[in-house]
This record gives C-alpha cells, structure tokens and sequence, in this order.
C-alpha cells in the first residue's frame, strides 16, 4: 500500500490538473519499480495505490517497496508546501506478505497488515517503506 506524501497540499498549492499529472508520474514510477510480468500497480483511490506481487516473499516486497520510495524521490518534482525537508514529492509505503492456506479473510488480512504498516512509515516520518 503506497501513499503520497502530502498530496492534498500538493493539490491545493499546484491545482487539480497539476495533481493529476503527479498522480500519472508517481504511477510510472511505480509500474518501473516492479519487475515480474505478473505484478500489478493499480491506483487504490485519491492519492494512494497498490502493488500486487504474487508469489514475492517479504524481502523481494520490500525491495519492491524501497525501489519505489526511491523511485517516486528520483522524479524530484517540487513539492514547496510539503513538510518533508527535501521539498519534492515523496511516498510511503507499507508491505506485507502471507503463504495462502485457502483461507477466506487471506486477502483481507494481507491488505490489513500493509495498510497497518503504510500509516506506521507516515507516523515515522513519511518517504519510506515499513514491513507489515
């Protein structure tokens, strides 16, 4: 689970349409950030998304994740009204990753535990990745 950093200041400081051209950066950069022809980034609603990555243990998601925190840092777009010292956009995310047994909550319980972990890396800072 991803998150941009400050997005409704972004949106506010730089207007909708500009938003949205973040958004569609932040989404290139995310689909670059994965590398299995399986994997899927989707835009979970406002300014958050999602990877999917079946069969990646924990420590590929979080090479994953920290690939796109950097990725996301990388672009450099300016981000005068965030309260990150660097000034640009930036992400954070939360990963998470289970061996299914079937069960019916799996994908409830996965989305949970990256959800738990996405607001644990904004309560640490923001622009960076936390295991969940």
């Amino acid at each position: 689970m991803i998150d941009i950093d400050f997005f409704k200041l972004y949106n506010d400081t730089y207007g909708h349409v500009a938003g949205d051209e973040c958004l569609q950066d932040v989404a290139i950069a995310l689909k670059e950030s994965v590398h299995y022809h399986g994997d899927i980034v989707a835009r979970y609603g406002g300014e958050e998304f999602a990877i999917i990555m079946p069969n990646t243990d924990l420590a590929e998601a979080g090479i994953v994740a920290e690939r796109a925190v950097n990725s996301v840092r990388t672009l450099g777009i300016a981000h005068e009204a965030t309260a990150l010292p660097a000034g640009i956009v930036t992400i954070s995310a939360g990963y998470s990753a289970l061996v299914s047994e079937g069960k019916a909550d799996e994908a409830g319980q996965l989305k949970r535990h990256a959800d738990q972990a996405l607001y644990q890396a904004k309560r640490s800072g923001r622009d960076q990745s936390v295991s969940g």
